[in-house]
């Protein structure tokens, strides 16, 4: 009976360590990728995992300038394959797995330095330096949309950045650099939409378009800028029930 036993724990001891075989072996599978601006004219890509990701290969492509990150032995999971991006240096990125590799390439205006780092079972990559151009392309791009454009009359103020990004808990946050913000503001709902207005206002050039933000994943799709005689309008394009709070700091 004793041998019998001893059999039977040594029988349980090897499946035991047989299913944490299998575990440790196992590829990691990409998750989630989120996106966000970061100081500066850097933004961060967060690429989740389902365990510690694997060593990386990455190289660089200044003509067209491309960012390309390989992921061996390494799967994904995300819905989507592209992303489109509203910083000024950036065009996208495209997460593709072909055989047992994920290859993430980040499409670039200009090449620039680039950080990455993991923690636990994320690895993030810093885009960017200090001191370059602004978050949204210039209104020479050919793939700006078009938006409403006239003159204000009486100019006290200038919105002369605009940032989008997304919270931690998932809601949708737009920046905005005023250089006077003493201002008059209104913000309101309507349509479904949410509104900004600013009275007096004009916007820098660079900024002047429609920012599609879908891919941050928040209540809000679109960001559509435009001036009138009055001042400046910003339009927020939401979908589902959202509440929102706009609030002033120095």
């Amino acid at each position: 009976m004793y041998n019998h036993g001893q059999g039977l724990r040594r029988g349980v001891l090897g499946l035991v360590l047989a299913v944490f075989a299998s575990i440790v072996q196992a590829s990691p599978t990409i998750t989630d990728i989120e996106f966000s601006s970061r100081p500066g004219s850097k933004f961060e890509i967060r690429l989740d995992f389902d365990q510690i990701p694997a060593d990386i290969n990455a190289y660089t492509i200044e003509k067209p300038a491309r960012i390309a990150i390989d992921f061996p032995d390494t799967s994904s999971a995300l819905d989507s394959k592209r992303y489109s991006l509203p910083y000024g240096n950036a065009t996208g990125v495209v997460v593709l797995q072909s055989g047992d590799r994920t290859r993430m390439v980040v499409n670039l205006v200009k090449l620039v330095p680039y950080e990455t780092r993991v923690d636990g079972n994320s690895l993030y990559v810093v885009v960017g330096q200090e001191g370059g151009a602004g978050y949204v392309k210039q209104t020479s791009d050919p793939n700006r949309l078009a938006t409403s454009v006239e003159s204000v009359n009486e100019v006290r103020s200038e919105i002369s950045d605009l940032q989008f990004q997304r919270t931690g808990d998932g809601e949708g946050r737009l920046i905005l650099e005023l250089t006077d913000p003493s201002v008059d503001v209104n913000v309101f709902s309507e349509g479904g939409n949410v509104k900004v207005q600013f009275v007096n206002t004009t916007v820098a050039e660079r900024l002047m378009r429609r920012y599609d933000v879908t891919d941050f994943a928040t209540p809000v799709e679109t960001v559509d800028v435009k001036t009138t005689e009055r001042g400046a309008t910003l339009t927020l394009e939401t979908a589902g029930n959202f509440d929102y709070l706009a609030y002033q700091t120095d």
